[in-house]
């Protein structure tokens, strides 16, 4: 195992195990990754390992992504950690409400790797500055604070320790005059600058002797872009200290240039009279990498939206001459008496049956990827759907000579759903059951199941067929994935079936898992929250049909 001694911590809370392993996969190798899929009883985990950064799931059984934030929020003592929303519901409202819970950036579902770690360096590097600021504006006031005492009781004792007065108003003046950043003096009771260090003039292009005596708000305003910029809104409450305050300016240069800054000021007392000391930060290397960030992101967002709309445009495209195709086919295959004929005949048949279903499947996949098909949630009755399901395969298992068993409770069980999506996502396991199957039996279940004080719908398909190997059980709800691969696969398909049913359960907040041993059999099973007023009795009793 290698040492993730001086690693960012990363801390995933997802109720989803295959989500975690993904987000394992794909960022151990930078990060040091702990994970948990109890949300009830994670915020004593998050102050015993102290992550730099926190990603939630939306939808999570126990307590939801929205409410953890709000809690974490709450706790003082791990409210500065940024937390990151993770979900496949990426709408504006619930970024909104992301954001509203104290949330600093929304990644959906599906993960884009490249813009997940981008997205994730951009607030680990904030939050490391805001550390890093944080201790030297403690350090700042600590050293002003000490200076300030030395300064008073040097001046009540000035016949004793005139020279050593002296000597520490030249060590103040040396850090004053050699900090990187621009320093400022500024009288309390006028605004007036009283003092500047070269930084200062260096950053506002305003000569030493033309920044004494300014009014401070001639060349610091309030930043306007304070309500709109990320970064600014994340650190628009922070305070590193007590004394010390911090805000968002516009530094206006004598050029005319206007330069965005952080300001982090202490009140101090010199002399019986007070003063602000204010540090002043440019952040315009910080605003120009966050207006990249922006573009990379939109950049990606188009991208995706192109490619879902590409992919749909040639389904269509092509689904139609291939409808056609197929008519004239099933018309030559009944008419002609050649043997040969209708054997090639049946082949276009086959072939073409084939291609349109793989065309539905990509369509299908488009409109879930590009959130472009608008779910029609209605009350829908499970067992009815099952049963259609079952009906309209009938023909191609009782080919196979297969025993399809479906085993439902007495009780009809109620959910609300798009029933379209459902349809399709039972469809998909049933075709591959089939598919899968060379002999034996498969065996569809449907029971209700409770959690605490949530009622759900557990739909099962187990078959006795091929099965999946161990090593291929993480990967087959990926896009493009399968059991077996390759030019030399046994059985025909994309690899975007299981993809699509996991992003059709994906939409309805549901869980599919998969059990499976070579030659053997495997058994999928959907979980679905039903609401209450859908449940009108459960009982235990089983039939079979």
């Amino acid at each position: 195992m290698e040492s993730t001694e001086g690693l960012s911590k990363i801390f995933i809370v997802d109720d989803e195990e295959l989500n975690l392993k993904y987000f394992k996969r794909i960022l151990s190798d930078k990060y040091e990754v702990i994970t948990t899929t109890n949300s009830g009883n994670c915020l004593h985990i998050i102050k015993d390992v102290e992550p730099d950064i926190i990603l939630l799931d939306v939808h999570m059984p126990v307590v939801n992504g929205f409410e953890l934030c709000k809690l974490i929020m709450d706790d003082d003592e791990i409210k500065n950690i940024p937390v990151i929303f993770v979900s496949s519901l990426r709408t504006p409202e619930h970024v909104k409400i992301g954001l509203e819970v104290g949330a600093v950036d929304f990644i959906g579902r599906p993960i884009n790797k490249v813009e997940t770690f981008a997205r994730i360096k951009t607030h680990l590097t904030i939050g490391n500055l805001q550390k890093e600021l944080a201790v030297a504006n403690n350090k700042l006031s600590t050293l002003l604070t000490t200076k300030t005492k030395e300064f008073h009781k040097e001046k009540a004792l000035k016949e004793k320790s005139n020279s050593a007065l002296l000597e520490s108003e030249d060590r103040f003046r040396t850090i004053f005059q050699s900090m990187p950043e621009a320093i400022i003096i500024v009288s309390v009771e006028t605004d007036e600058i009283i003092d500047a260090n070269p930084a200062s003039s260096m950053l506002s292009g305003y000569p030493y002797n033309e920044l004494i005596g300014m009014n401070q708000k001639d060349i610091l305003q309030i930043s306007n872009e304070i309500n709109s910029e990320n970064y600014f809104q994340y650190h628009k409450n922070f305070k590193a200290d007590a004394d010390i305050k911090i805000s968002f300016n516009t530094l206006i240069c004598k050029n005319g240039e206007n330069i965005p800054v952080q300001n982090s000021n202490n009140t101090i007392l010199m002399e019986g009279d007070l003063y602000n000391f204010a540090v002043i930060f440019n952040l315009s290397d910080q605003k120009n990498f966050e207006k990249e960030l922006e573009k990379a992101k939109n950049d990606a967002e188009d991208y995706s939206r192109i490619k879902g709309f590409f992919l749909a445009n040639m389904s269509h495209e092509l689904r139609t001459p291939l409808v056609g195709i197929l008519g004239f086919s099933n018309i030559l295959e009944e008419e002609v008496s050649d043997n040969g004929l209708k054997y090639m005949a049946h082949s276009i048949t086959t072939s073409g049956k084939r291609l349109l279903n793989t065309l539905k499947v990509i369509l299908d996949y488009s409109d879930l990827e590009n959130f472009r098909k608008n779910p029609n949630w209605t009350k829908i009755n499970l067992n009815e759907i099952i049963s259609g399901v079952v009906e309209s395969f009938s023909d191609i298992y009782k080919k196979q000579g297969l025993e399809v068993i479906t085993k439902f409770e007495k009780t009809d069980i109620v959910i609300t759903a798009d029933k379209t999506s459902i349809t399709e996502a039972i469809s998909q396991l049933f075709n591959n059951a089939i598919v899968y199957t060379q002999y034996g039996s498969i065996t569809l279940g449907l029971k209700t199941e409770k959690t605490e004080d949530t009622n759900y719908a557990i739909i099962s398909i187990e078959d006795t067929g091929v099965g999946i190997s161990e090593e291929k059980l993480n990967s087959i709800f990926e896009d493009f994935r399968q059991g077996s691969e390759g030019y030399s696969r046994a059985y025909e398909g994309l690899g975007l079936g299981l993809a699509l049913v996991k992003n059709i359960i994906d939409l309805h907040s549901g869980e599919i898992t998969v059990e499976s041993k070579v030659n053997e059999g495997s058994l999928f099973k959907i979980k679905l929250e039903i609401k209450t007023e859908n449940l009108k009795k459960i009982q235990s009793d089983t039939y079979y049909q």
